[in-house]
């Protein structure tokens, strides 16, 4: 009986001590998993944020290049004009400076023979003299001019080569020659005297 009592003891105490250690040895274990595995503790892996890329600003369709090209060859040709323009109102504007009330019919006529040799061939101009060179003016001005010009310089052509021209022709001269130079000059038309200006 005793021995049965001390068996029985010693299975309890076998039982109870296998069982403890069992239990710590699976709290130990608890303890030591690890965390690795756990989603909600593992990091994202996320790539870099990537900005969009910049829209280019130069224009791409066809259009807007037709029409830049059509914007630079309209300022070509206007600059060119003006060039041109001034070009050909040079000599005028220098020809209108230099005119003065002073000056007499024969220098008058100096001056405005030398600013038609500027836009006329120089050896058609150089032949003519007298009646010749006003008929050559006269022709050169549009037809509400041309009588004005003819009453205003007749006695400066015809009186070209006398010593003492009077007052009033000096003055019927400058006149002449100052309406001559602003509405003959420059040419219109340069085809139809067979040259241009000359540089």
């Amino acid at each position: 009986m005793n021995y049965s009592k001390k068996l029985i003891s010693f299975m309890l105490y076998v039982f109870l001590g296998f069982t403890i250690q069992t239990n710590s040895v699976f709290a130990s274990g608890f303890q030591q998993l690890p965390t690795g595995n756990n989603p909600a503790n593992t990091p994202l892996q996320l790539n870099d944020i990537h900005l969009p890329e910049q829209v280019s600003q130069l224009p791409t369709a066809y259009g807007w290049w037709l029409l830049l090209l059509l914007v630079v060859l309209s300022s070509y040709v206007a600059v060119r004009k003006y060039i041109l323009h001034k070009r050909k109102n040079r000599q005028k504007t220098k020809a209108l400076s230099t005119l003065s009330k002073s000056m007499t019919s024969e220098e008058v006529m100096t001056l405005l023979k030398w600013v038609a040799m500027q836009y006329f061939p120089r050896t058609q101009l150089s032949k003519l003299y007298g009646e010749q060179l006003q008929q050559f003016l006269v022709k050169q001005l549009p037809e509400k001019y041309q009588q004005q010009f003819s009453s205003l310089s007749s006695d400066s052509f015809n009186s070209h080569y006398q010593k003492n021209p009077s007052i009033k022709s000096n003055e019927q001269c400058f006149q002449a020659a100052k309406l001559w130079i602003e509405h003959a000059l420059p040419l219109k038309n340069t085809s139809s005297i067979g040259g241009g200006v000359n540089d």
